[in-house]
């Protein structure tokens, strides 16, 4: 069976899902043995394509294409020692500058997630109905975020210092299920799935 796009729907799902227990066991290992993983700002640092190339080999990845490349990121956090956000992105390099980089809370979403996080910490608003409530202070927050680079960047200094894996997908389903079970299984903590 095939959606309207001719992407297959994944067979046999109890497999997928083993596979990606294996995945993921092999990555949090990676991760607590530095060999498969760079931390985010010494990856984006890295200017011309052979030393991109040699930099992924290092860490154990080989996409297909060195321009760009489709499937997740994972964000380890060395300080707590945990994963602590996993992501998926048609174009892997170009969402992790989004991250680090732009000004625009939809674009450095984590970034921005994590400054109305302390907000809210630092207002007593511990509940996740405070959030939603208290709307029209995200406002002063979404402003700050986009015209104070020192405000901003805190945030995304922070975001730099995480290491990172990545896995590359062809298959989109695998990609969304993936990410969404890693997520779950990690306790990734920046990671939610509320709707808008």
């Amino acid at each position: 069976m095939k959606n309207f796009k001719f992407e297959s729907y994944p067979e046999k799902l109890q497999n997928l899902i083993l596979d990606f227990d294996e995945r993921i066991k092999k990555i949090e290992e990676s991760f607590k043995n530095n060999k498969t993983s760079i931390k985010i700002e010494d990856l984006l640092n890295i200017k011309d394509g052979e030393n991109a190339k040699h930099n992924l080999k290092l860490i154990g990845f080989e996409p297909k294409t060195l321009k760009e490349f489709q499937g997740a990121y994972i964000f380890y956090d060395p300080k707590l020692k945990k994963i602590v956000y996993v992501g998926i992105s048609r174009k892997l390099i170009q969402r992790l500058r989004q991250h680090v980089n732009h000004k625009d809370p939809n674009t450095a979403s984590l970034a921005y997630l994590m400054a109305k996080n302390e907000v809210a910490k630092k207002k007593g608003w511990n509940k996740p109905e405070d959030w939603h409530v208290k709307k029209g202070y995200w406002k002063n927050t979404k402003a700050n975020f986009k015209n104070s680079k020192k405000f901003r960047e805190q945030y995304q200094n922070k975001i730099k210092e995480y290491k990172i894996t990545f896995l590359e997908f062809s298959d989109n389903f695998e990609m969304a299920l993936f990410e969404v079970y890693a997520a779950m299984k990690c306790e990734a903590y920046w990671n939610s799935f509320r709707t808008h």
